[in-house]
């Protein structure tokens, strides 16, 4: 929730008071960034045996152990009964870290390297000195055998005479930065999260790194069962191998068509239908699986493909796009679908459809009342922008069309980062993200009644009528990997949505819409800057290629414990310090502060150049975001001060009357306001 201000300019001061605290430690070694503090832990210890040992003696005494090496041991026990007991040549202590809170294993052994230029002889008496005997010597290092290793290894330091001296630790292992890979049976074919460059469909190869980032972002979280991504579609079944049954949400009254679908007239059954009555009618539901499938399929069961999101839930709200025994449905339903989902608690709304200019809506007002009634409750709604077609469909379908504030527009790119053939070139577009053509792998109608095999064409067709894709699996028909087009992009972007959610679910529809625009990335031969009203956005892509990484890890960044109050320096301002501009950006320019000549300011967000009166006043707006997870006080004051024109100017001399020119002050503060309270 935001206040608008109405007072004349700004700087916000936060005082923070920081605690000073002791930290109290067992030893430490030297490190290149100082002193590396450590504690020990209790009754763990790094045991070297001589000749190894038999571990069923661990067993028998109930004595909790893990293999480091060949003959070292991490045991967890009384360090008498180890003496006593077994042969061992050394014992280490287990420390911990304090810096890191990780645990470490030292070895009987130091690594450091020497000054350059020292002197043989000064180097035979540190060897001779510390009982050192050569293990490794490199290029980079040398590492010796000791009997103390930790306070050796501080000793041989404090002498001067080498570079760098540290114990040798069993190592902890450094991690890929691949990000996190599941076992899914396809997921090497879906690009559109992990684009390597790898084969596609047809023989065509993508471009590695035009993808969306998912698997970086699953390091960081793959979403919470608390939060839910409403699919309004033909529907799911209930016992698909990749979204099981307590995956999904299927509420009581969730099938909104139920009176005009005769296939399936039961409104509490979220399920598609297949009918295939004779060749002119015809009814294949395979929409909402495919939509489904790329948001939230589960994730490293061994079978399929895995969702944007596969641990958020999906609530199925059931549609229908085909007339029923040519009897036409109401368009206005469609809007009572999407109050089913916002009043049944969504956070994530996915409409993966729309109507062409050709086809318009019967019921608009109703839809875009829907809309903004669900994201003014603080849902997010993610729109397709539909597909291009010279005969049936020539600009943004609507509601992506009818500029609704809040609601994302989503377009596709391909697997080279070039917007795809069939994504409209349009203003309305928000965000794009990887579809290709015919070239994303995800679920289908189980059972071979959707897309796999391929229902279209002839023999003569690419895909030929026919294909089986994939073809191999037990579940193949379950998938299919020829799914495409906006509807294929549109659940990425709504799967990120959700996964910035489950770090911080405080976020507002605000931030959701700037974090999936100003997190893009600005990919392909687009110009970004074709309007200075709409920054940095391109009519191909939008904003840019979703990036689901930096999206959520910004989220994350953004949470903070208690009240934390913030006005944006620019459109891209998250509230993280530090917030460092691009070069060339004005630094002046506030999307939270504007000025108006006349009290206008809560309905016309726009700045206006002041126009001095001696009877009318200048009004200064100001947003005030709280991105904390609580409420703030009422208490809180926004400072107003004043400064004489410049670009050299320095806080807060400048500002608060510290600094004249021949008795004239260069600056003051004019007045404080208190801050109404703000919800998270």
């Amino acid at each position: 929730m935001k206040n608008l201000i109405n007072i004349v300019f700004v700087q916000l001061l936060f005082l923070i008071t920081q605690v000073a605290y002791s930290q109290t430690y067992d030893d430490f070694y030297y490190s290149h960034n100082g002193k590396e503090y450590l504690n020990i832990v209790q009754n763990q210890y790094v045991v070297e045996f001589i000749n190894g040992v038999d571990e069923d003696i661990f067993l028998q005494n109930n004595i909790e152990f893990e293999k480091l090496s060949q003959n070292n041991y991490k045991v967890g026990a009384n360090i008498s009964f180890i003496q006593n007991n077994l042969s061992l040549v050394h014992f280490n202590p287990v420390y911990k870290r304090i810096r890191y809170g990780t645990d470490s294993f030292i070895k009987n052994e130091i690594i450091l390297k020497f000054n350059e230029n020292i002197q043989e002889s000064s180097k035979d008496s540190i060897i001779t000195n510390y009982g050192l005997i050569e293990t490794k010597a490199t290029s980079l290092y040398n590492q010796y055998r000791v009997t103390n290793p930790l306070q050796v290894s501080k000793a041989v330091y404090e002498t001067g005479l080498v570079k760098f001296c540290i114990p040798a630790f069993f190592g902890s292992h450094p991690m890929r930065f691949d990000g996190y890979i599941p076992n899914d049976q396809y997921f090497n074919k879906q690009f559109y999260l992990r684009n390597t460059g790898q084969e596609l469909n047809g023989g065509v190869y993508g471009t590695a790194g035009a993808d969306i980032k998912a698997t970086k972002a699953w390091e960081i979280t793959k979403g919470s069962e608390n939060i839910v991504i409403a699919i309004i579609d033909d529907g799911v079944t209930d016992d698909h191998i990749d979204l099981p049954t307590n995956n999904q949400i299927r509420l009581l009254g969730s099938n909104i068509f139920h009176e005009w679908d005769p296939y399936n007239d039961d409104p509490d059954d979220p399920s598609p239908v297949w009918v295939v009555n004779d060749p002119q009618n015809v009814i294949l539901e395979y929409h909402g699986h495919m939509v489904t499938g790329v948001a939230v399929a589960s994730q490293d069961n061994e079978e399929g493909i895995s969702g944007v999101a596969p641990n958020c839930k999906a609530m199925i709200v059931r549609v229908i796009f085909e007339k029923r025994d040519d009897v036409k449905h109401p368009d206005e339903i469609y809007g009572q679908a999407i109050n089913f989902a916002y009043e049944n608690g969504a956070n994530v709304i996915i409409m993966a459809w729309g109507w062409s200019p050709q086809q318009p809506c019967e019921a608009e007002s109703v839809i875009i009342e829907a809309i903004e009634t669900a994201i003014n409750g603080g849902c997010i709604v993610v729109n397709a922008a539909g597909n291009f077609h010279p005969e049936k469909s020539l600009d943004v379908s609507f509601p992506a069309s009818a500029g609704i504030e809040g609601l994302i527009v989503v377009g596709a790119s391909d697997q080279d980062d070039i917007k795809a053939n069939y994504s409209f070139t349009s203003e309305h577009i928000n965000v794009v993200a990887p579809a290709g053509a015919l070239q994303v792998w995800t679920m289908d109608f189980p059972g071979g009644n959707g897309f796999n095999p391929w229902p279209f064409g002839d023999g003569t067709t690419i895909p030929p009528y026919g294909e089986v894709l994939p073809n191999l699996g037990d579940y193949k028909l379950d998938f299919t990997g020829r799914f495409s087009g906006t509807s294929a992009a549109t659940p990425q972007v709504a799967g990120c949505a959700a996964l910035a959610l489950s770090v911080n679910p405080n976020l507002s529809v605000k931030q959701i819409n700037n974090l999936v625009k100003h997190t893009a990335d600005r990919v392909g031969p687009y110009n970004y800057g074709w309007s200075e009203s709409m920054g940095k956005h391109s009519k191909e892509l939008g904003y840019g290629r979703l990036n689901c990484y930096r999206m959520v890890k910004t989220a994350k960044d953004m949470q903070v414990p208690g009240v934390d109050l913030y006005i944006r320096d620019l459109e891209d301002d998250f509230g993280i310090e530090p917030n460092e501009a691009e070069t060339g950006t004005p630094m002046w320019i506030s999307p939270d502060i504007w000025i108006r000549n006349q009290d206008d300011g809560t309905v016309n967000q726009v700045h206006e150049n002041p126009e001095y009166s001696a009877t009318n006043p200048v009004y200064v707006y100001i947003r005030v975001t709280n991105k904390g997870d609580e409420t703030s006080t009422g208490n809180e004051e926004l400072h107003l001060y004043w400064a004489k024109a410049g670009t050299d100017l320095v806080w807060k001399d400048y500002w608060d009357g510290s600094v004249s020119v021949n008795g004239i002050p260069m600056g003051g503060i004019l007045g404080d306001q208190n801050v109404p309270i703000i919800n998270p």
